[in-house]
């Protein structure tokens, strides 16, 4: 078991970290030593440590924590090694101590065993998971100058072969330099409308940046981006700030049927607690994320299919459910499901609220699953609890 365990992990390990990718620039000693470079660097720490902590299990199972400390050094040392050679790839110093953290904590997992209290701080992360995306997601445009640029030039980046005639939000007209930021920044806090006429270029194969507000750091305060027939339109929110993904509003096949050299108008607007994104005369207001899509910000959602992510957005809510439920298997079921309903009744308010969300009664049937699922491992767990004590 813990052999193939470890087989998969490790196949899996070398998809994830060896691949080529699109990303380009020379590696510098700076690079190498920095531990917050990365555009979503909370992401990348917390990936990267999680990512070693199955391979950390296995291991431990095999060898015992201390090798498995020294081996999960050795490994994530020769990946980093191997990256120097592949196009797109940089080792860092901090991948290297977060790997080896996630090994040495698979390990200690294997080891202890899940312990009550570290069950219920799991239960705890679970639920202030599942409420994070209704408090994370507000527009919070960062205080500095702004640049609206059309159809970025951005080394390393694809640019968009179609051409912008004019941008507005809120009636404020967008182009180059802003002398009007701070009023820029008031409309994008509150909401305001972007208006946005463009001629269709080629359909891009990834995301591409049509439109944007920059500011002198070059952070993305409102993004308007291609990919294929679909628009993307993303800001700057506290989960940016934190080195989190934010899930951006999706219009799907927005450009479908749309010929290179044809002009279309964009609005994207708020209104009646939704948002809106409207190509010429067809209004989608579907496009926000929902409570299941918390997983968004770990993962880039732009660059996945529909069905990618409803199958994640099930999985998610899935292990929601199961994390908060299991540890409470030693109480009685009633409380368990008054627990968990009122987490999820809780989610369910919180996006209610949120401007930003979806409420999504489609995650109903994976939270019962997970329910299930935790009630399950919950008494299994403390069976194995007794029989323990009991010395058979």
């Amino acid at each position: 078991m813990a052999a193939g365990l470890l087989i998969a992990w490790g196949i899996c390990v070398g998809v994830l970290t060896l691949r080529p990718t699109s990303m380009v620039g020379a590696l510098s000693l700076e690079d190498f030593l920095c531990v917050w470079c990365s555009t979503r660097p909370a992401v990348d720490k917390i990936l990267n440590l999680l990512m070693f902590v199955p391979g950390g299990v296995a291991l431990g199972a095999l060898v015992g924590m201390r090798r498995t400390i020294l081996i999960g050094a050795a490994l994530t040392i020769g990946i980093e090694a191997l990256q120097m050679a592949i196009p797109g790839r940089h080792p860092s110093l901090a991948d290297i101590v977060l790997n080896t953290a996630g090994a040495a904590a698979g390990a200690w997992l294997h080891r202890t065993g899940p312990s009550p209290g570290l069950l219920r701080a799991c239960g705890v992360a679970a639920a202030v998971a599942w409420l994070a995306p209704s408090v994370l997601l507000a527009p919070t445009p960062r205080d500095s100058q702004l640049y609206a640029i059309w159809t970025p030039e951005f080394g390393g980046q694809p640019t968009y072969s179609g051409e912008v005639l004019g941008a507005e939000l809120d009636g404020i007209d967008l182009r180059y330099r802003l002398e009007e930021s701070d009023a820029a920044r008031a409309a994008l806090s509150r909401r305001g409308t972007l208006e946005l006429e463009f001629v269709v270029g080629r359909q891009p194969a990834e995301p591409t940046y049509v439109f944007g507000l920059w500011d002198a750091e070059q952070n993305p305060n409102f993004t308007v981006t291609a990919h294929g027939t679909d628009l993307l339109v993303g800001w700057w929110s506290p989960a940016r700030t934190l080195g989190l993904d934010h899930p951006p509003l999706t219009a799907r096949d927005a450009l479908a049927g749309r010929a290179v050299g044809d002009t279309v108008r964009v609005v994207v607007e708020h209104a009646d607690g939704r948002w809106c994104v409207a190509v010429d005369a067809a209004r989608d207001c579907s496009v926000s994320p929902g409570l299941k899509d918390g997983w968004a910000l770990l993962l880039d959602a732009s660059r996945l299919t529909p069905g990618s992510r409803k199958v994640l957005g099930a999985v998610w809510t899935l292990l929601v459910g199961v994390l908060v439920t299991v540890p409470l298997w030693s109480v009685r079921a009633a409380v368990a499901v008054g627990v968990w309903v009122s987490v999820y009744g809780a989610g369910l308010v919180a996006a209610g609220a949120s401007p930003e969300l979806e409420i999504d009664a489609w995650s109903v049937v994976p939270l019962g699953l997970g329910v299930l699922v935790g009630f399950r491992l919950g008494k299994l767990m403390l069976a194995r609890s007794q029989r323990a004590r009991s010395g058979s």
